[in-house]
């Protein structure tokens, strides 16, 4: 199977689908829900956040939270869910 793994800016369009992603039952501890990612880049805007759609082709597979942290010491945070794990998209947690 060939991917066609890219980001796609959120949109009036596909917000709705982007909020409909989601995590196995065994991934939610570790992952916050799509509205929740979605609601963290419109708060964060301030600190540059920006929320993109991963997308396979058309079909959105994941979501990806970055922003720039404005203490000491500077970084980035990203916060990724996915329907593609265990497809070569994110690796699989064992266990």
């Amino acid at each position: 199977m060939r991917s066609d793994i890219r980001l796609a800016e959120v949109t009036e369009e596909n917000w709705l689908e982007a909020a409909s992603l989601s995590v196995r039952e065994d991934q939610k501890e570790f992952v916050a829900p799509a509205t929740g990612i979605l609601a963290r880049g419109y708060v964060y805007r301030g600190c540059k956040a920006k929320v993109h759609v991963i997308k396979n082709g058309e079909t959105a597979v994941g979501l990806a939270l970055v922003r720039e942290f404005t203490d000491e010491p500077l970084g980035y945070d990203l916060q990724i869910i996915a329907e593609g794990t265990g497809n070569g998209f994110l690796p699989r947690r064992e266990g």
